[in-house]
C-alpha cells in the first residue's frame, strides 16, 4: 500500500490550510509539480472516503492558475475588468453587492484584501440625500460595505431631519460634502451639527439661502466665531461656499486650504453681513503660511472690492477666476492681478457695465489658459495676450466685433487650445486673414455664419467642433480644411433646429476627413449615394466612432451591415468602426433596435439608432 512521507504530509497540510482555505500563500513552482502529483496519490488513496472530497476539493484550488500570480498582476486584472464607483452611486441597494467589484471580495479572503486595499479600483461612491430618500438604509449600507480606501461623496438636498438623525453620525467617513440647504434659514442650519462636525472633511460645500433679513441672526455679541464646526482641521483642502454671510468662516482652518470658492446668494448683502465680512478681512485669515492655490469669487458689487482687499496670498495663486459688475470692481481687480506673477488659469466674467479705463493703465498678468465671458473690454483682454504665453483660450464676448477678435488671435502666437463664439456684429473683412499655425484643437459655438472661414488657415489642427446657432455652408468649411491641409481626427457638426438636409456639402465635408477616427454629422442628413461610399469605405476610411442622419432607418442599417462586412473581410481590427449611432427625421419602429442588437453581437461593435 502506497504511504505518504512527513515532508510529502507537511506539503499537503500547507495546501490545504494555508493555500486552499486562506488563499493567501503563492506556492513556488516545486510546490506546485509535487503538489499535483501528491495530489493524484492522496486521490487514488482516499477515493472511497465520502470525507475526503472537500479536502480533495480544497488541494484543488490550492493548485490552481491564479494561485502563482502576484500581487502586482492581480491588482491589474482588477482594474481591467472591474468599473470603479466615479460614474455614479452603485451602493444604494443590496444587490450593488453582486457587482465589481464588491464581487471580487467573495472569491477568497485573499482577493477580498487584495481588492479592498485598492483606492484605484473603487473611486469614489456618490449618495444623493433629499426627503424622499430612505436614507437611513442608503448611508448604513454605504458606511458598513465600503472599504476605508473608497472616497464617499454625499449630496443632501434640504433633508432637515435626514441631516441631524442620519448624517451627523457618519461625517468623520464622508471625504466630500455637498450641503444644499436652501429652504432653511442659515442659524438653523447651524443648530442641526455638533461642534466640530466638519473636523474630517476634505472637500466642503455649502449652499445657504439668500439672507433677506435686516438684522444679524448670529449676533456678534455672541462672538463672530461662535459657530464652531472645524476646530483645529488638518484635512479640509476645497471650500464651495454660496452665502452672503461669513458666519462659517471665522472658525475655518484656512492655513491648509489649497482651493476657495465664494459665491453670494443674493445681489446685495445687508449692511451687517457686511460688516461681518469686514470684521473677518481684519482677522487676516489667510496670513499664516496659507497653501491657497486656486480662488474662485462671484459676489455682490459691494462684497468683492473687501473680499479682494483681504490678505490673500496673490504671489502663489495658479488659478482664479473673479465675475465683476461694476467699474469699482474693475479697478479693485487690476489692483491685485499684477501679483499674481505665477498665474497659470486665469478667467474673467463681466455683466455689462460703463468703463472708462483705457490699454494705457492696464497691467495683467500673461496665463498660459484664459477664459473671459461677458462684456469684457479688449483693452482688458489685449494685456493678457501681450506676452505671448496664452496656450488655452476661451471667449464668450458678445460685443466683440470681427475686427477686435482677430487682434487678439494675432497676439496669442502659442495658441494650441481655442474655444470661442464667433462674433455677433458684422461679418469677417476681407481683407484679414486668421492664421492659427499652432492651434490644435478649434471649438467655434454661437456661430451664425461662416465669413471667418474663407479667411481662415489651421494648419496644424486635429481636432475642429463647430455648435452653430443656424444652418452653415458645408462647402466653406470644408474648403477651408482643403486649403489648410490640416490631418483632422476628430470632427463634430451641429446646430440648433432640424435636421440639415443640404443640397451639396456634405460629400466634401467628408472628403476632407480621410484621416478622422470620430465623425459626428448627427444634425446633417446625408443622401444615398454618400451613404453608399461610406459603406464602401470610400469616405471615412480610418472612422472609429461615426454619427450621422440618414433618410431612413432602412438606409442606415443598410449602410452600416454593407460597411461591417467590407471592413471583416478588409483587415486588422484597428482600422473598424467600433461605435455607430445614426438617426433620421422618420420614426423607425421598435424592430430597429433589435436588428441592431443582433449586428452588435455579430460583429463586435456599438449600434444605436435614435427615433
Amino acid at each position: 500500500m502506497i504511504s505518504l512521507s512527513a515532508s510529502d504530509l507537511t506539503l499537503l497540510d500547507k495546501l490545504e490550510n494555508v493555500a486552499g482555505i486562506t488563499n493567501q500563500d503563492i506556492l513556488s513552482d516545486d510546490e506546485i509539480l509535487r503538489g499535483r502529483t501528491l495530489l493524484k496519490t492522496y486521490e487514488s488513496l482516499h477515493r472511497p472516503e465520502a470525507d475526503a472530497s472537500l479536502r480533495i476539493l480544497r488541494l484543488h484550488i490550492a493548485l490552481a492558475p491564479h494561485k502563482r500570480l502576484p500581487e502586482e498582476l492581480m491588482k491589474q486584472i482588477f482594474l481591467v475588468t472591474s468599473d470603479s464607483l466615479n460614474h455614479g452611486s452603485t451602493i444604494l441597494t443590496p444587490s450593488a453587492v453582486e457587482k465589481s467589484p464588491w464581487v471580487l471580495g467573495r472569491v477568497c479572503s485573499a482577493w477580498r484584501h487584495l481588492s479592498r486595499s485598492m483606492a484605484e479600483l473603487w473611486g469614489t461612491a456618490s449618495i444623493t440625500i433629499d426627503e424622499s430618500t430612505p436614507v437611513n438604509l442608503n448611508l448604513n449600507l454605504a458606511i458598513q460595505t465600503l472599504p476605508a480606501v473608497c472616497k464617499v461623496s454625499v449630496e443632501v438636498n434640504n433633508a432637515y431631519q435626514s441631516v441631524k438623525d442620519v448624517l451627523v453620525p457618519h461625517l468623520s467617513r464622508i471625504n466630500k460634502l455637498t450641503w444644499k440647504a436652501i429652504d432653511y434659514p442659515e442659524d438653523v442650519l447651524w443648530d442641526l451639527l455638533p461642534s466640530y462636525a466638519l473636523s474630517q472633511m476634505k472637500l466642503l460645500e455649502i449652499h445657504v439661502p439668500r439672507e433677506k433679513r435686516s438684522f444679524d441672526p448670529i449676533p456678534t455679541g455672541a462672538g463672530p466665531g461662535c459657530i464652531q464646526l472645524f476646530g483645529s482641521s488638518a484635512r479640509l483642502e476645497s471650500l464651495r461656499l454660496v452665502s452672503d454671510t461669513p458666519n462659517l468662516l471665522f472658525d475655518l482652518p484656512w492655513r491648509q486650504l489649497t482651493s476657495f470658492t465664494l459665491i453670494t446668494a443674493s445681489p446685495e448683502v445687508p449692511a451687517w453681513a457686511l460688516s461681518k465680512w469686514i470684521h473677518l478681512r481684519d482677522t487676516h485669515p489667510f496670513s499664516h503660511d496659507s497653501r491657497l492655490q486656486s480662488l474662485y469669487l462671484a459676489s455682490s458689487r459691494k462684497l468683492l472690492p473687501v473680499i479682494l482687499s483681504f490678505d490673500l496670498p496673490w504671489q502663489q495663486l495658479t488659478t482664479c477666476t473673479i465675475h465683476c459688475q461694476s467699474e469699482s470692481d474693475l479697478c479693485a481687480i487690476f489692483a491685485v492681478l499684477p501679483h499674481c506673477v505665477g498665474l497659470l488659469h486665469l478667467g474673467l466674467v463681466m455683466i455689462r457695465f460703463r468703463h472708462t479705463m483705457t490699454h494705457a493703465n492696464i497691467i495683467l498678468p500673461s496665463p498660459e489658459s484664459l477664459k473671459i465671458s461677458g462684456h469684457v473690454p479688449t483693452c482688458l483682454i489685449e494685456p493678457c495676450c501681450l506676452w505671448g504665453n496664452v496656450r488655452k483660450l476661451y471667449m464668450d464676448l458678445p460685443l466683440l466685433t470681427y475686427t477686435e477678435f482677430c487682434d487678439i488671435l494675432a497676439q496669442c502666437r502659442s495658441l494650441k487650445q481655442v474655444t470661442c463664439a464667433l462674433p455677433e456684429r458684422g461679418s469677417m473683412p476681407t481683407t484679414r486673414d486668421v492664421v492659427l499655425g499652432a492651434v490644435e484643437d478649434l471649438n467655434f459655438f454661437n456661430t451664425y455664419e461662416t465669413s471667418i472661414f474663407p479667411r481662415l488657415a489651421v494648419p496644424a489642427v486635429t481636432v475642429l467642433l463647430i455648435n452653430g446657432e443656424a444652418e452653415l455652408d458645408l462647402c466653406v468649411v470644408s474648403e477651408c480644411i482643403r486649403r489648410s491641409k490640416c490631418k483632422l481626427k476628430c470632427f463634430a457638426y451641429a446646430f440648433i433646429g432640424d435636421y440639415q438636409v443640404p443640397h451639396g456639402g456634405i460629400r466634401e465635408l467628408l472628403s476632407e476627413l480621410a484621416d478622422s477616427t470620430l465623425v459626428d454629422v448627427s444634425r446633417v442628413v446625408a443622401a444615398e449615394d454618400v451613404l453608399s461610399d461610406i459603406a464602401s469605405g470610400k469616405l471615412l476610411p480610418r472612422v472609429h466612432t461615426l454619427r450621422i442622419s440618414t433618410p431612413t432607418f432602412e438606409a442606415f442599417a443598410s449602410m452600416i451591415e454593407a460597411r461591417l462586412k467590407m471592413e471583416m473581410e478588409r483587415g486588422p481590427e484597428d482600422s473598424r468602426i467600433q461605435v455607430i449611432t445614426g438617426s433620421a427625421p422618420v420614426q423607425a419602429d421598435d424592430s430597429a433596435q433589435l436588428y441592431l442588437k443582433k449586428v452588435s453581437d455579430e460583429y463586435g461593435v456599438f449600434c444605436y439608432f435614435s427615433r
